[in-house]
């Protein structure tokens, strides 16, 4: 029995270690694609929680910080280009890890437990936020953030990861 639990174990923990690895690269690689330079965006996994952190002058901001959107804004100035950027994370996360489990499928329940565990800690990243965001009354999180910029692009894109993480889980299944 333990020997069928530990590798599970395993895989979960670097599912969700690629998962926040892959979402903070997303971010960085969107912001790419909108303008923002390279040498203006740094990942930062600590402290916690994970970000793209802006760079304003000499110093680096994470998105708690009020002084963010003024800095992505100095860069480009473009609600869509903000909804991309904070999107990104969202899209990588979800192509990679739908791209991993077909990709893992001659390995026995690693692509179940891919897209289990990814798609548990998007539920609960959405639910967190959905929950932040009413007690404060601000944006907490990426998807408030999106909601703000785009109600129905935001409810758009949240169907299309969840349909394709659910589409994928039915074909390794």
């Amino acid at each position: 029995m333990l020997g069928a639990v530990w590798p599970a174990l395993g895989y979960i923990a670097a599912t969700v270690w690629m998962a926040v690895l892959i979402h903070e690269a997303g971010h960085y690689l969107a912001g790419l694609a909108v303008g923002l330079p390279a040498r203006a965006m740094r990942i930062r996994l600590r402290p916690a929680p994970p970000h793209v952190a802006l760079r304003d002058g000499e110093q680096w901001l994470s998105p708690e910080d009020r002084a963010y959107v003024p800095a992505f804004v100095q860069y480009r100035e473009s609600a869509p280009a903000a909804w991309i950027f904070i999107a990104g994370g969202f899209v990588a996360e979800t192509v990679a890890m739908v791209g991993l489990a077909l990709a893992t499928q001659a390995v026995a329940g690693l692509p179940a437990i891919v897209l289990l565990t990814s798609t548990a800690i998007l539920l609960l990243y959405l639910a967190g936020d959905v929950i932040g965001s009413a007690r404060s009354g601000e944006p907490t999180g990426d998807a408030s953030a999106l909601w703000r910029l785009s109600k129905a692009g935001t409810l758009t894109l949240i169907a299309v990861l969840l349909g394709a993480r659910a589409l994928a889980l039915m074909m390794v299944w």
